[in-house]
């Protein structure tokens, strides 16, 4: 991928957060994790660098939002690995 591609997924990726908090704070829940879900794509693309620990985090965040605690517990220590590679 090219510096300019990189740079336009990159983009991508950081815009899905406020549009899922906007969809949060509006209640839209299911808006929300489809928008997580794709940053999180997105930020897998590109070989793990670029916040796939914090998109594990929002899906857990989101998870308790929509009252999964269970769902949210089970989701942290993928997060808090991913935090750990990334650094």
């Amino acid at each position: 991928m090219s510096c300019p591609q990189k740079f336009a997924v990159i983009r991508e990726s950081s815009m899905h957060s406020p549009a899922s908090a906007m969809a949060v704070a509006e209640g839209n829940l299911a808006d929300a994790r489809k928008q997580y879900e794709q940053a999180l794509t997105i930020r897998r693309d590109l070989d793990g660098k670029g916040g796939v620990a914090e998109s594990e985090m929002d899906r857990a965040s989101l998870a308790i939002e929509e009252g999964h605690a269970v769902d949210a517990k089970r989701a942290l220590p993928a997060a808090i690995e991913e935090a750990r590679q990334e650094g």
